[in-house]
């Protein structure tokens, strides 16, 4: 009985160890989640005043322009703001196809004489300024000569329309006198010819 009872004991314990282990859900390894999403990097900011500067030597001012224009606007007081300044105004001259852009050359360059009085730029500014105040010294002179010019082209061509008017008279009166003196001609032919005709029909005179 001992024996049977042993081994009874351990079937029970073998039915009860496969019952608990059908009966236990089996784990299961985790799903693989999405990769991770790498962010491109952001472009790296572009220096206004040497892409200016590019613009610049590569002849394109009003682009060159709006880039220096920016520089400033961000960078107030950097250190080659003075640079950026002179810059900017050599390239309004340059591009000078408006008189605006004339006026922003000089604006320009009289911002760096005012605002930066130690800027190894100001010489340079100086000599443009009054190099630009005498350009346009000599415009101003240009437009007054083109006035006067202008102005006595038409006192010239009032004066050619009277000559042509007086000689225009005189060609008339000329043809005037002409035309008396041929009426004056015949008038004397045709007197000639009545004083013969009368001549021929008087009477001769007996002899005495």
């Amino acid at each position: 009985m001992r024996k049977e009872g042993k081994i009874i004991i351990l079937i029970s314990l073998g039915l009860l160890l496969a019952a608990c282990h059908k009966s236990s859900p089996r784990a299961t390894a985790p799903l693989p989640g999405p990769p991770p999403v790498t962010l491109p990097a952001p472009p790296p900011a572009i220096n206004k005043l040497e892409v200016g500067e590019q613009k610049f030597w590569a002849g394109n001012y009003a682009e060159a322009a709006q880039l220096l224009e920016a520089y400033l606007v961000e960078n107030p007081n950097a250190s080659d703001a003075d640079e950026a300044t002179f810059r900017l105004g050599i390239t309004y001259a340059l591009n000078s196809k408006t008189p605006q852009d004339a006026a922003m050359a000089q604006s320009r360059l009289k911002m760096l004489v005012d605002q930066f009085p130690h800027s190894i730029y100001k010489p340079e500014a100086e000599f443009l300024l009054s190099l630009q105040s005498g350009i346009e010294q000599l415009r101003r002179d240009i437009l007054d000569r083109e006035k006067r010019i202008l102005e006595l082209n038409q006192i010239l061509r009032a004066e050619n329309r009277r000559v042509t008017e007086r000689e225009a008279g005189i060609r008339d009166r000329d043809e005037k006198i002409k035309e008396r003196d041929e009426k004056i001609r015949k008038l004397t032919q045709e007197l000639d010819q009545l004083k013969k005709i009368d001549l021929e029909r008087r009477p001769s005179l007996p002899p005495r």
